[in-house]
């Protein structure tokens, strides 16, 4: 009978560990792009509105949200030649962050580079 109270003690206090975990809501927005307003806007119409995680573990949450955008890659391109983009050799390495705001207002920022190229028409 100890041979199975034992065990059971031991997974029932890893597991109360594992489930006590504190879960942040981080708000989320776009920074950096202040200068590209309509870009700004179309970024921020993709961009969820916040993102649940643990503290110090807000990247691996945030980072597959950056994917979101290539699905729109369309849009952005369009977004960046309203805002009268050049593209140099017609590309173009859109550079932005993304702010994580947690509730004791701490912020985290997380840097995104994404290349787009026009196509030749």
């Amino acid at each position: 009978m100890k041979k199975i109270i034992i065990p059971a003690i031991l997974y029932s206090l890893i597991l109360a560990f594992f489930a006590c975990s504190t879960i942040y809501n981080y708000d989320l927005s776009i920074g950096g792009l202040d200068d590209l307003p309509a870009t700004k806007a179309c970024l921020t119409k993709y961009l969820p509105k916040s993102v649940d995680a643990q503290k110090g573990q807000q990247g691996r949450e945030i980072a597959p949200i950056t994917l979101i955008f290539d699905e729109h890659e369309a849009e952005i391109k369009d977004s960046l030649l309203a805002d009268s983009v050049v593209f140099e050799d017609n590309s173009y390495l859109l550079k932005f962050k993304i702010v994580a705001l947690d509730p004791f207002d701490e912020v985290t920022e997380y840097d995104v580079e994404k290349q787009y190229f026009l196509e030749n028409e």
